[in-house]
């Protein structure tokens, strides 16, 4: 399979299941996690061995094979989105300190959780169920204040972290179905390209951004073996007992970064082994769970040679990760090691000039502030101006939602081209040949930008949009057209319409009392 392919954003798949379906998957996933919190209050041992021994250990195998399916479903990622379908969210930008902090909200929020099961989770029901109803209504309400899906799904959920490590090489990519059109909620978008996340999260040019995701996938084998050695129930004290999880976080940790720190492997691989422990550890214990339970509620005895194909499970399951991780590692590879379009060489004056001049050549420098800045091998423009200290919106960086728009005032020739997905999304925005989207850009010499493409100080730029060469009205003897409705539909077409001809009489008619507003 090519990179290509193999990569391929959601918006390049389309869903082998129509939307009416989806939402009925959706709502019935939800009434069922609401028929458990109801179980488990009325019923506390009956839920609770239908939850811990069934529902929650059968969820990594599903991260694994198909984690698009469980973000499809999910009751609090439907819960999220709800306010979003029906245009009620207020879509506020998730502040810049909270952005910082959610994956580490997240983690702990994880982590918690399973250092309360043993004393406290598996024999509580009650409180199960309400947790159970605190994480929907949290869902709900970060939908309904936060833009796409920073107030959740993509920040704060405890069940993220778990998603991204089992579900970062998945063997069947089920696309997004939330999010027609990218906002930029977050950053390396899980739900943009399950299969590329991880190469940006690890790699990612904040140091403590990819720390944090090296430091969660580091420490689950230890967490998860300390948990399951130490048993449902602990005859000392509940202090040991944390401690010993401490402990064995540490030490799995610590083994993570020695791998990385004093041996010549890439992260990704090292990230790609620790997930599949994890996963090989977690159902070397958790199958004879599920099998156990299966067995009480169908009323059977599981021979032996059944419990211990159970353990299999996670191995079989952990070497299937770890080969279609080193597999897309292998094709991320192929992709990054194929030649790219170069931009013209520089002159000779030039070179002298970066040579003898005591300027680098990928420089930026910014037309508000005169601030110069270097551009550091292989980053992008705005990753460049990220490090220096300037303020400038980001969004999915991926060329999608157009929250880095800036406008090249000099120096075009020495940006790398740009692509489809940047091309439409400038289209879209009304900003194609007007300005460049910061992290699509790659500079390899001198460049003045200006970071506000609506700026009255940017009015002359060196991407002024071309005239068509050939003007397609006039070969077809049409002169005018008339569209009525100023939709997207209608503006798509206006603007599909001028770009083939320029001569062009195009009128629109709307009964719409407000322009046209494209987010």
């Amino acid at each position: 399979m090519s990179p290509e392919r193999f990569f391929a954003n959601y918006t390049k798949r389309t869903s082998a299941l129509p939307k009416p379906v989806w939402q009925v998957l959706r709502v019935f996933t939800l009434l069922a996690t609401l028929g458990f919190a109801v179980l488990l209050t009325v019923d506390p041992a009956v839920g609770l061995q239908l939850w811990w021994g069934l529902a929650i250990p059968v969820l990594p195998a599903v991260l694994v094979i198909a984690p698009g399916l469980w973000r499809q479903v999910c009751p609090m990622a439907f819960l999220n989105q709800i306010p979003r379908m029906t245009g009620s969210s207020r879509s506020l930008p998730l502040p810049g300190k909270w952005k910082e902090r959610a994956f580490l909200i997240a983690v702990a929020l994880f982590l918690a959780g399973v250092a309360a099961r043993a004393p406290v989770l598996n024999h509580a029901g009650g409180l199960v169920a309400a947790g159970i109803v605190g994480v929907l209504i949290a869902a709900f309400v970060g939908g309904l204040v936060f833009a796409g899906r920073s107030g959740w799904c993509g920040t704060f959920c405890p069940l993220g972290p778990i998603q991204r490590t089992y579900g970062h090489a998945p063997l069947v990519v089920v696309p997004n179905g939330y999010c027609p059109t990218c906002v930029g909620c977050q950053k390396n978008c899980y739900d943009f390209n399950p299969r590329g996340a991880i190469f940006a999260d690890l790699v990612d040019s904040d140091p403590r951004y990819a720390s944090q995701r090296r430091l969660f996938i580091g420490l689950l084998p230890g967490l998860i073996g300390a948990y399951f050695l130490q048993g449902p129930t602990q005859t000392y004290g509940y202090e040991l007992y944390l401690a010993i999880l401490l402990a064995a976080c540490c030490a799995s940790a610590g083994l993570y970064a020695i791998a990385t720190s004093c041996f010549p492997l890439s992260p990704h691989r090292v990230a790609a082994v620790f997930a599949a422990v994890a996963l090989a550890i977690f159902y070397w214990f958790g199958g004879p769970i599920v099998l156990g339970t299966l067995a009480h509620f169908l009323s059977f005895t599981a021979p032996e040679w059944l419990t211990v194909a159970s353990r299999g499970v996670g191995v079989v399951g952990g070497l299937i990760l770890l080969g279609t991780s080193l597999y897309a590692e292998g094709l991320f590879a192929k992709a990054a090691a194929q030649p790219a379009q170069r931009a013209p060489e520089p002159s000779g004056r030039t070179q002298m000039h970066t040579r003898f001049g005591g300027k680098q050549g990928a420089e930026v420098t910014d037309r508000e502030t005169k601030i110069a800045f270097p551009v550091p091998k292989g980053a992008t423009l705005l990753d460049a101006i990220e490090s220096a200290g300037l303020k400038i919106n980001y969004g999915c960086r991926a060329g999608l939602c157009g929250a880095d728009a800036v406008v090249v005032c000099a120096g075009s020739k020495h940006l790398s081209p740009a692509g489809d997905d940047e091309l439409a999304t400038l289209r879209r925005l009304g900003l194609e040949g007007k300005a460049r989207l910061a992290c699509m850009c790659r500079v390899s010499g001198p460049v003045l930008i200006d970071r506000d493409p609506n700026s009255s100080t940017a009015e002359q730029t060196e991407a002024a949009p071309a005239a068509p060469e050939v003007d397609h009205a006039l070969g077809t003897g049409i002169s005018r057209v008339v569209i009525i409705g100023n939709g997207i539909a209608g503006t798509s077409t206006a603007e599909q319409l001028r770009r083939l001809s320029a001569s062009l009489q195009i009128d629109m008619i709307t009964s719409e009392p407000l322009h046209f507003y494209n987010r």
